[in-house]
């Protein structure tokens, strides 16, 4: 069953999305249905947007963005997409493009990174989809931080759960990879699916800005500590300002070295790597005027508005080559014979060569297995099999053992349970084959006389019985179920009292009669014979004067007085206990 349900979710998200790993946004765009809402909400730095044309567009904070717009952000530059309320921030040199196809958003992460809170579900239980190389990740009721960095996927689950699907580039194989809180899968363009796993991430995998936006949200650093039982949400903003500081540092570093081996400047290193010109420009006066009047919700922070118009149109010839290498990617450089201008063109890594160094046979539960060394680099796979495993094999007479592995106490001897056991004569041991039962109703004839009791003055008599049958074929392991019945030939003996056996001197009686079967005074039916008096009896009354007074139990041997002392209100001898013999 698990199975069936495991193919028909991958079936429903292949379902979803397949036709999106090939198609292009343009053409997505115009399959619009109704409008989502698309807002470049605020911009930090210097941030570029280009139309669904790649027509630079002015940017401010609260913009309303169309479908297939691209946006690009520079070094130390961030943006903050509102998408149906919900929130994508791109960090430091990256570029997205966001296209509405149908019901769902496609966010498109062609380089950078970018954080995803998507808490509020859109209506109709619309989607959004992040796209990079060969992936497609179905954002919903989470947030996570998805990094593209020369072809490379990683995906950082932070709370809910993230459902990808991944291409093989060689083979065309898709498969199914769940994202659960607190986990992370990171994804080569040229790695088998089959490669692919899951492992737990740590605050090291969230980059700096995203780390920041986590910090300064109380709910969500709730929610992701809950959901991932992790650290993840315990984050300060001293740590993420530290940790954007750290990642300002390495991509200067990346970018100075870049710049270096191009001969060029960084910034043309970063326009090149962007797909666009987001160097900072300064507006004429005309369109400072217009924008200051007409865009009132434009934001002072250094959000740039690009020329509407290009000054120059650049004519590149290809001046530099470095090959790729399944090590490494390669690059081709491409200046501008006008103005000199570098774009850089970089190559995916080449696919290892693989040579077979070793083999594992498959088990009867296992696949086979085989460790692959690439020729070039020497780096060492290991690939399963699938579906090498042989199964266990059993001969028609296979040995087989039966174990009783609990008992019956209902109505039913099936309810006893038998674990079977057959011989497997590739593994060469025994096999659990599950659960069996055995019979249908239980026979109650064997009389267990140490559990019948007898009765007594109130309770019948109880006779118990324990069910005959044994198994079948197997009579060293009987049913061992038990019942208790009244003994219709024990009824209860009722109490008796056979004699007087009196007892003195006792204050509250003067004596007990006690049942003869019950036995003792602890017997729950007693008569008792309560003391009598008579003032008239010769020596019972005290001589006068004395302030208290005895009269002596009239019963025959009961040596009891009932002391009275004298009360000075009512004007007579009040009863004031019973005591043995007189002072």
């Amino acid at each position: 069953m698990k199975n069936k349900r495991t193919l028909k979710k991958f079936l429903a998200i292949t379902g979803i999305i397949s036709s999106l790993l090939f198609s292009s946004i343009s053409a997505l765009a115009v399959e619009n249905t109704a409008p989502r809402k698309l807002i470049l909400s605020r911009a930090q730095g210097t941030v570029a947007i280009l139309d669904a044309a790649n027509k630079p567009m002015k940017a401010y904070d609260n913009m309303k963005l169309s479908s297939g717009c691209n946006i690009v952000t520079n070094i130390g530059s961030y943006a903050w997409v509102n998408i149906d309320d919900n929130l994508v921030k791109l960090d430091s040199l990256s570029k997205v493009k966001i296209a509405q196809s149908g019901k769902n958003l496609i966010v498109d992460v062609n380089a950078g990174k970018i954080f995803v809170d998507i808490s509020k579900n859109p209506a109709n239980n619309e989607s959004l989809l992040v796209r990079s190389s060969g992936v497609i990740a179905i954002i919903k009721d989470t947030s996570a931080e998805i990094n593209v960095q020369n072809g490379n996927t990683k995906i950082v689950c932070l709370d809910g759960k993230i459902d990808c699907v991944v291409i093989d580039s060689g083979t065309g194989q898709l498969k199914p990879v769940e994202v659960l809180p607190g986990k992370k899968v990171e994804i080569e363009p040229t790695a088998s699916v089959n490669s692919i796993i899951t492992k737990a991430a740590t605050k090291n995998d969230i980059s700096g800005f995203a780390k920041l936006q986590i910090a300064q949200d109380p709910e969500l650093k709730k929610n992701i500590t809950a959901a991932s039982g992790s650290k993840i949400g315990n984050i300060t903003e001293t740590e993420a300002v530290k940790s954007i500081s750290q990642d300002m540092a390495n991509q200067v570093t990346e970018l100075v070295a870049m710049a270096e081996e191009s001969g060029t400047d960084a910034q043309s290193v970063v326009n090149a790597m962007m797909g666009a010109d987001v160097s900072s420009k300064s507006l004429d006066a005309s369109t400072k005027t217009s924008a200051s009047s007409s865009d009132t919700n434009q934001s002072s922070s250094d959000v740039v508005a690009l020329d509407s118009e290009p000054k120059h149109t650049h004519n590149y010839e290809n001046t530099s080559n470095t090959p790729a290498t399944c090590t490494s990617t390669g690059s081709n450089v491409y200046t501008c014979k006008g103005c000199g201008d570098v774009k850089i063109e970089t190559i995916p890594k080449l696919a290892h060569d693989y040579e077979e160094i070793s083999y594992t046979d498959p088990t009867c539960t296992t696949d086979a297995t085989r460790e692959l060394k690439c020729k070039v680099c020497e780096y060492l796979t290991t690939e399963t099999i699938s579906g090498s495993a042989t199964g266990h094999i059993y001969a028609a007479d296979a040995e087989t053992t039966e174990e009783v592995v609990e008992g019956a106490d209902s109505d039913n001897c099936a309810d006893i349970k038998i674990a079977v056991s057959k011989y497997c004569s590739r593994c060469e041991r025994m096999i659990d084959q599950g659960i069996q039962w055995k019979y249908d109703s239980h026979n109650f004839e064997i009389v267990v006389e140490e559990e019948s009791p007898a009765p007594t003055c109130t309770e019948n008599g109880k006779i118990t019985k324990q069910c005959d049958h044994a198994l079948i074929n197997n009579s060293s392991h009987p049913c061992t179920a038990k019942y208790t019945f009244d003994d219709p030939a024990a009824p209860a003996l009722g109490h008796s009292y056979g004699g007087d056996e009196n007892y003195y001197n006792r204050t509250d009686a003067c004596y007990y009669l006690q049942c003869i079967n019950c036995f003792g005074e602890t017997c729950e039916s007693i008569e008792n014979y309560p003391h009598t008096l008579n003032e008239e009896e010769e020596g019972t009354l005290p001589t006068e004067g004395y302030d208290n007074k005895y009269i002596k139990c009239a019963k025959d041997g009961c040596n009891i007085y009932a002391k009275y002392s004298w009360n000075d209100t009512e004007g007579k001898y009040i009863f004031d206990s019973w005591v043995v013999d007189t002072p």
